[in-house]
């Protein structure tokens, strides 16, 4: 009687690639819930349990507590541009004591890759999952009819309904009032809860010219009136997640081999800044000056699944893959500040990447003042005075644009970029315009990101003065609006709080060679408007090759 054959490694299905596996290949799924083993406001860390592969979909669950300035509960909402991933601010893969991924700054660097995601998915999962909403862009009618200005009317007096002044941020729910006109509920509350009471929100978004615009409501986190919410209570506040596969690259093209290593695997994360006496929450957006957001210990948890193949395909599979390889791409930050006047005159500076290959480069410049204003960020009294990205985002150069745009005297500020490798510019000219930036971001990443013109670049005039989220403070108009709009030289001033606020730059290195010891020279030049004492910082962020090996149970892991 003949034997059967053993098995080969090139006969055994590779069970760590995602759809790699035959369609008739047994398949069983084990969720873990997983409480973290430390836990602060500041941090938490989870220990994987070595069983299975790790599904790289598995998510990361958080919840905040009743916002409040300290005393009383305040309106907060998840800053629409990165949602959730505002709250980690550094995020680390280890197995054992070596660190396999790890990234710093992670809340930048995930407004960056939400600007890729479509707006169906926004609209559709991301916005109940992450709080992600800041790509979905919508049509904006005004009523013509209560709105008697000037320059909504067409001809002798006559008036219109059928023409769209521009776009708006969406998310999905009509934009409407009660019969008073300025009473909005919250939403976001689910069946079977308690729902929260009304709140009074102005309307009327600019009463020199007599503009009358509803409020599109944001996720709202919590109510605003009332006793603060207890531990007992904190089921009216929903709940978002994270995929692990976001937070570790390594993750996005690997599944764990959990059940091979003999190596604890460790999750740690580094939160950003609840907020504090005289500073913004960096976690949530809203109004206060004071508005804190502590994290809900208690609903900390990792949902982890754990895939399970038939036992002898498994066993085989380990028998045969004695020493595992697996290649991936990790991030490398680089920040330094810089004024306004800097930036206005060419700079050149080193961001790194020595002895190393790289791969990608991207990058953008953010405002990180306390107080004041500056172009793109919409800054009023604090980094959260906009309450829409919050301190997220990439600062686009500055505009100068006369009765809301469409002039032959309106001036865009420029910005130049080119990086030096090896000796070599990238590119043999500067690259000057921004519809080149857009396509280098292009040809970077493989995908388009869903942004439009004066979302991107601060260019020409799309957005409307539509309010979005419960804008509750007082102020110029300019400093509360949604965008600059069509609706005279008034809105334009500081710029609103949603054009020029993703104007990030990426490219590509494709000459798959060794950085030598002088690194990467990043030279650039950009227009801004600041207030005094405004600083911004620039994050630069190498995408590095990375391999690690899986030997006996041990990983180790070093640069490609």
């Amino acid at each position: 009687m003949a034997s059967t054959p053993p098995s080969t490694a090139g006969s055994i299905p590779d069970l760590l690639k995602i759809g790699a596996i035959p369609s008739n290949t047994q398949i069983s799924v084990e969720t873990a819930i997983l409480e973290p083993v430390t836990q602060s406001d500041t941090h938490c860390k989870f220990v994987l349990e070595n069983k299975g592969l790790l599904h790289s979909h598995s998510k990361i669950e958080f919840e905040f507590k009743s916002p409040s300035d300290g005393t009383n509960p305040a309106f907060g909402s998840l800053p629409v541009c990165n949602g959730i991933h505002a709250l980690i601010e550094r995020a680390t893969m280890r197995i054992g004591t070596k660190t396999i991924c790890e990234i710093e700054d992670y809340n930048f660097f995930a407004t960056y890759r939400s600007s890729f995601l479509s707006p169906e998915a926004e609209l559709e999962r991301e916005q109940f999952l992450t709080g992600r909403n800041g790509n979905v862009m919508d049509i904006d009618y005004i009523d013509r009819e209560i709105a008697a200005a000037a320059q909504y009317q067409f001809g002798a007096g006559q008036q219109s309904n059928t023409s769209a002044d521009g776009l708006m941020l969406g998310n999905g729910k009509e934009m409407d009032v009660d019969s008073s006109g300025d009473v909005f509920p919250y939403i976001g509350v689910q069946p079977g809860q308690v729902p929260l009471p009304a709140v009074v929100v102005p309307t009327t978004m600019n009463t020199a010219v007599g503009a009358v615009r509803p409020l599109l409501d944001a996720t709202a986190l919590t109510r605003t009136a009332g006793p603060l919410l207890t531990d007992v209570d904190q089921d009216l506040c929903p709940t978002f997640q994270i995929a692990i596969s976001d937070l570790f690259p390594f993750l996005k093209t690997n599944q764990l081999p959990l059940y091979m290593i003999k190596e604890p695997v460790n999750f740690e994360f580094v939160f950003s800044k609840a907020g504090r006496a005289a500073s913004d929450s960096e976690r949530v957006c809203g109004p206060s000056l004071l508005l804190r957001a502590p994290v809900l210990q208690a609903s900390t948890r990792m949902i982890a699944d754990h895939l399970y193949y038939p036992q002898d395909m498994m066993e085989q599979y380990a028998a045969a893959n004695k020493s595992l390889q697996f290649q991936y791409v990790d991030y490398r930050l680089s920040k330094f500040s810089v004024d306004a006047d800097s930036l206005a005159s060419t700079g050149i500076r080193n961001v790194g990447g020595a002895g190393r290959i790289v791969s990608k480069v991207f990058w953008g410049i953010n405002a990180n003042q306390t107080t004041g204003a500056s172009a793109g960020v919409a800054v009023a009294t604090g980094p959260n005075a906009g309450y829409m990205n919050g301190k997220y985002g990439a600062v686009a150069p500055n505009r100068v644009y006369t009765n809301g745009g469409g002039n032959a005297a309106d001036i865009n500020g420029g910005a130049t970029f080119n990086l030096k490798v090896n000796e070599q510019f990238l590119f043999p000219i500067d690259v000057t315009n921004t519809a080149r930036d857009f396509h280098n971001v292009i040809q970077t990443e493989g995908q388009v990101p869903h942004l439009s013109r004066e979302t991107y670049a601060k260019e020409g005039v799309s957005l409307t003065l539509a309010r979005y989220g419960k804008q509750l403070m007082t102020g110029a108009a300019t400093d509360q609006t949604f965008g600059s709009g069509q609706q005279g030289a008034a809105a334009v001033g500081v710029g609103g709080q949603y054009p020029g606020t993703q104007f990030w730059n990426a490219m590509r290195l494709n000459r798959g060679e060794r950085v030598n010891s002088r690194g990467i020279e990043l030279y650039f030049k950009q227009d801004v408007t600041a207030v005094a004492n405004t600083q911004f910082i620039q994050r630069v962020w190498l995408e590095t090759l990375r391999t690690a090996v899986l030997q006996d149970g041990i990983m180790e892991c070093f640069y490609a």
